[in-house]
């Protein structure tokens, strides 16, 4: 029964996360490939400043609200607490709507700045458009991270879904029909109001019995704290994507700044390819700790670790091997710079999973405050390191102080929270980084004759037959895997 229950928690209580995450990854492999090509590099690099700082003042406050939301609405619907999941959710929205309105006024008020200072003076009605863009994303990912906390996956799968095809559709067509970043960026705003429309009525008609009309006093302190706890941690991610990217742009030409924007939309494009939503790990381990179910806590969290490091370990070296082919065989030789960071920054992937899957441990044990002080150190590193490596060696600094940082908040989460958890970290991790280490034998004698797109492809894919076969070969795929394959098939 145990086993069991393993597998459909590992399976299907993910799986409409991993088709929201292919879902985001084929609209950021999009955006990726076609804007950079159809804007050029330079309007792209002015792009990614301006909707780079919507993203980054958003996200000041956004992944606080989003994980506290995950975290009560999972443990009151658990437990049935519908009157405090309702007062829970009230207050977290209107905060969390005040918060976004007084960004969206302080990017206004700096607009003309902003401009100034990163060459874009003319574009200032973009840049006061995007403030607008501050608040609907924050209600887009408050709704969605509802609908997780519910365990209503499919909810938040249909809304990010909406958005992410108008994020494909609409920036390139306003680009082609008014041809300048004003529309771009308006074209990424009516994205997110449509998703917003979904998410709000759909949580509006199908969900009221959640919302009873009595509420029950919440702890607004505890709620207030792990919203200015959640909100320090996600500085670094802030930091590590958009902090660095602006960081850069004072250093650099908007044209480095986009290989540096290529570069990380393809590394979160491969993340997304991560079997596993984080957000849903973090919503499976509070419920399992609110019912007291430790055994099978751990037991998940063993497959989670086993299952990550199997995918993403042979994707990091296919990147490091490829990744500069990859980039110059799809833009061009002029954006091979960012082919280069691409190899630099993919072996933060596994960290930044492994980073995800220990902190919400640490916060179901009650040890949010230890967290928030690993990542406020780390933080404060990785804006001096940053600042260091970008002026001494640009691009490649970017890269080096991005891989930096997720190294050292890996290592200090793994250190916490096997305080609370034994975990089978290095029995996860030897067989694939073998059977890894064997294929990148293959990829180097044969990378010579991946001359075209279509050669590349068919390497790639006997790459994967003979990592698995390796890896089959050395015992590191069990009977028990192949049931949870099965069970993935019906």
């Amino acid at each position: 029964m145990a086993e069991k229950l393993s597998r459909e928690v590992l399976v299907r209580q993910n799986l409409f996360g991993i088709i929201q995450n292919l879902v985001g990854f084929c609209s950021n492999f999009v955006l990726t490939v076609m804007l950079p090509i159809i804007m050029g590099a330079f309007m792209f690099g002015q792009f990614s400043i301006v909707s780079g700082f919507a993203y980054l003042l958003a996200g000041l406050f956004d992944a606080g609200f989003n994980s506290t939301t995950i975290r009560f609405i999972s443990e009151y619907s658990t437990t049935k607490q519908y009157p405090k999941l309702k007062a829970v959710f009230f207050h977290l929205l209107k905060y969390k709507v005040a918060l976004a309105l007084i960004f969206a006024a302080l990017l206004i008020i700096f607009s003309s700045d902003i401009a100034k200072a990163y060459s874009l003076v003319g574009e200032e009605p973009a840049i006061i458009l995007a403030a607008v863009l501050i608040v609907f994303y924050a209600i887009v990912t408050f709704l969605s991270a509802v609908f997780v906390g519910l365990n209503k996956n499919q909810y938040s799968l249909i809304g990010n879904s909406i958005n992410s095809v108008f994020l494909i559709i609409l920036p390139i067509s306003f680009f082609y029909l008014r041809g300048d970043l004003l529309w771009v960026i308006f074209g990424v705003l009516l994205s997110f109001i449509f998703a917003t429309a979904y998410l709000a009525l759909r949580l509006a008609s199908k969900f009221q019995k959640l919302f009873p009309r009595k509420t029950q006093e919440i702890d607004k302190k505890e709620v207030n704290g792990n919203v200015l706890n959640f909100a320090a941690i996600s500085m670094s991610n802030i930091l590590l994507f958009w902090g660095i990217i602006l960081i850069l742009g004072l250093f650099v030409t908007a044209d480095d700044v986009a290989f540096f924007k290529i570069a990380l939309s393809w590394f979160a494009a491969v993340g997304i390819l991560i079997p596993i939503s984080t957000q849903i790990l973090f919503s499976s381990v509070i419920s399992f700790k609110a019912s007291n179910d430790i055994k099978m806590l751990k037991k998940y969290m063993d497959m989670i670790l086993k299952y990550s490091a199997m995918v993403i370990i042979p994707m990091m070296v296919g990147i490091f091997f490829f990744g500069e082919s990859l980039i110059h065989l799809v833009y061009g030789p002029e954006f091979k710079a960012a082919g280069f960071v691409l190899q630099v920054i993919i072996f933060a992937l596994f960290f930044q999973f492994i980073s995800n899957m220990f902190s919400s441990i640490l916060v179901a044990y009650g040890r949010i405050k230890h967290i928030t002080k690993v990542y406020i150190f780390n933080t404060l590193f990785g804006v001096l390191a940053s600042f260091l490596l970008i002026n001494y060696l640009n691009l490649l600094g970017a890269g080096i102080a991005f891989l930096l940082v997720n190294v050292m908040i890996t290592a200090s989460l793994i250190v916490a929270a096997s305080k609370f958890l034994a975990f089978k970290l290095r029995e996860s991790v030897t067989k694939p980084l073998v059977s890894s280490a064997l294929m990148a034998g293959m990829l180097l004698y044969l990378k010579p004759y991946a001359e075209t797109i279509e050669r590349a492809l068919l390497l790639i894919l006997a790459a994967v037959v003979f990592y698995f076969a390796a890896l089959y070969l050395m015992k590191g795929i069990t009977k028990e895997d192949l049931k949870v394959i099965r069970y993935v098939r019906g």
